[in-house]
């Protein structure tokens, strides 16, 4: 069976207790583990790691400014001056949250559309 065991993230800001993290990606990175998830490819052990400015280094960071970055917080953060390993360990997704997606989205991706059908049931699941 494959498993991912490093995923890598971009950030434009880390909170360094939590791991919570201000994503420039729109979603695309949260979107990309989300399907890896569904897919079984990542779990608990898959280490986030995430590379940011120094200057992201911030203490404090609020849930709410981090919106859908919080859902996929970092456990290792990489800057041109060090690395520095999270601590604490927030939970992460465990697979797609429909809701969250667009039709256009959805639509827009073969990948993404197989796998809302075998959600809903309408294809058999992956084994």
């Amino acid at each position: 069976k494959v498993q991912v065991d490093v995923f890598l993230s971009a950030s434009y800001a880390v909170d360094l207790a939590s791991g919570l993290r201000v994503s420039p990606c729109k979603m695309r990175e949260e979107l990309e583990f989300a399907l890896l998830a569904e897919m079984k490819l990542v779990g608990n052990d898959t280490t986030v790691v995430t590379i940011t400015e120094t200057a992201g280094l911030v203490q404090g960071l609020a849930l709410e400014e981090v919106s859908l970055g919080a859902q996929l917080p970092a456990y290792i953060i990489c800057t041109w001056n060090g690395t520095t390993r999270i601590p604490r360990r927030r939970s992460r997704l465990k697979g797609i949250d429909w809701s969250k997606l667009s039709r256009r989205t959805l639509h827009a991706s073969p990948l993404l559309l197989e796998l809302r059908m075998r959600a809903l049931g309408h294809i058999a699941p992956l084994e």
